[in-house]
């Protein structure tokens, strides 16, 4: 019932066989060439509930065409990769070119393993479930183009510490970032870079920051619950930084610093309860 995922950034993949659980499994291929059957024969090449296969180039066709048995395939050559689930879908990919990359789950959970483009922009949206982010990056501007990211999970939205190959998780897009979840926290473990835009984050529950956040302009941190930045985060930005715990009649949100923030201009801390900031917190602001 798991995943296999195969990923090159430089050349082909070649496929005799790969099966995974017609219940859950997935099968995820990103190459920046070809996709091809190897070993040409009529028996099916790619067994299980769902494939995503991107190529920069081609997906073969003819006789070196994959056979497959799937309940759904999203295939995409040479262009954007733009598409809408309607279950849990796992995304491993490069693509090349500046293209984007447009996710959309109708009622499942987006688990965002590994996604690069070449200053294409990146966004997933999960309309019912939660995201999960390992790795995810819009590379440096491509033909004028600012590589912007944009992510919204009804529910939860997390970044990983620690990514599966043992790096930091990382959100990268040279553009603006926006993270958004719109019932529920979000958990930002690893790293949030903005190399030339601005962070904007909004959490209809709580918001915990434990990693390292850098912007080329402001970074904009609101909840409606508890704001924590920990002991290990250090928030740099070139302009502004804004942590607003907006709170309501039914929710006493505080702001608790604990770790580092740097604004190159003016830092603004708003808590609609209790304002804390640690004996161990560094603030500065250079205006």
């Amino acid at each position: 019932g798991h995943s296999v995922s195969l990923l090159t950034t430089n050349g082909d993949i070649e496929v005799d066989s790969i099966e995974v659980g017609s219940g859950n499994g997935q099968i995820s291929l990103s190459a920046t060439a070809e996709i091809r059957e190897v070993g040409i024969d009529s028996e099916d090449d790619l067994v299980g509930k769902q494939a995503v296969l991107y190529a920069g180039e081609s997906i073969a066709t003819g006789a070196a065409k994959l056979e497959t048995k799937l309940n759904k395939k999203y295939e995409f050559k040479d262009k954007y990769v733009k598409f809408d689930a309607t279950d849990d879908i796992e995304l491993f990919l490069a693509v090349v070119h500046g293209d984007r990359i447009d996710v959309k789950s109708k009622y499942g959970n987006i688990v965002g393993t590994y996604l690069t483009t070449q200053g294409g922009d990146i966004r997933l949206e999960s309309k019912k479930g939660e995201i999960e982010v390992n790795y995810l990056s819009t590379g440096l501007k491509y033909a004028n183009k600012y590589g912007k990211v944009y992510l919204k999970a009804q529910k939860s939205l997390r970044l990983v510490e620690t990514t599966y190959g043992g790096a930091h998780g990382l959100i990268q897009g040279y553009g603006d970032l926006n993270i958004d979840s719109k019932y529920s926290d979000i958990y930002l473990g690893g790293d949030v870079i903005s190399s030339n835009k601005k962070i904007d984050v909004d959490a209809k529950g709580t918001l915990q920051v434990n990693g390292r956040m850098t912007a080329g302009y402001d970074i904009n941190l609101h909840a409606y619950g508890t704001i924590t930045i920990g002991a290990e985060a250090n928030l740099t930005a070139i302009k502004n930084i804004h942590l607003g715990a907006k709170g309501s009649k039914y929710v006493e949100a505080d702001v608790v610093v604990e770790g580092t923030l740097t604004a190159g201009r003016n830092l603004y801390l708003k808590a609609k309860s209790h304002l804390d900031i640690g004996s161990a917190a560094q603030l500065s602001s250079y205006k």
